[in-house]
């Protein structure tokens, strides 16, 4: 299971005191965190990443506008539905709390993935036959990735694979995005050779 994703971004202006806006940026983003911690069902995963915040063009200068942005991760549809309002007022209340207001611009994406449970059964059984059991990892821990694969997930019946990329080198290990990370070529081959299996074993 892959969680879904919305995108936000947060603007808040303070015309008559720029003094301000920092502060009440800051605020924002720590009661975010707090937010998803405290205000959900701790068995129901809620990700709120603040992972951009913008502002000034000056090291002398109090700026007058803060551009915050981040993305929102997860599996309930009905809590990721309901959300861009909590947001909003969350974020509107503390910025005129703070004397100022603020603009969010909030971006529904990726839906979250459901695997079918005999997708995934069919699918594990014919890569087992075709890699070896010994090349193949049932985990069934979710995780809070999104993929654009969600849209379809939601038309059609659906499991998903990942390959290993991990090696010796330890730059492998890195997190996917990171710029330094070095996958393993050799993760080609197994890619291909499962793609291949599942065509032919689920055919």
């Amino acid at each position: 299971m892959n969680a879904s994703c919305s995108c936000f971004i947060l603007i808040q202006c303070f015309l008559q005191d720029s003094l301000r806006n920092l502060s009440s940026a800051d605020s924002q983003r720590s009661l975010l965190q707090t937010f998803a911690a405290r205000y959900h069902h701790p068995c129901d995963p809620f990700v709120i990443s603040i992972c951009r915040l913008s502002s000034g063009t000056a090291t002398n200068i109090t700026p007058y506008s803060v551009e915050l942005q981040g993305t929102v991760r997860s599996f309930n549809s009905e809590l990721r539905a309901s959300f861009p309002e909590q947001l909003e007022r969350l974020c509107r209340s503390t910025a005129q709390a703070f004397g100022g207001d603020c603009d969010v611009t909030y971006e529904f994406s990726y839906p979250a993935i459901v695997v079918t449970p005999e997708c995934y059964r069919d699918g594990y059984n014919a890569l087992c036959e075709n890699l070896g059991e010994e090349h193949v990892d049932s985990t069934k821990q979710p995780t809070m990735g999104a993929e654009d694969f969600g849209y379809f997930a939601q038309l059609f019946p659906c499991a998903q694979i990942r390959i290993g990329t991990q090696y010796e080198e330890p730059r492998s290990a890195l997190p996917l995005h990171n710029p330094n990370i070095l996958f393993s070529e050799e993760s080609i081959y197994w890619g291909v050779r499962a793609g291949v299996s599942l065509a032919l074993g689920l055919a």
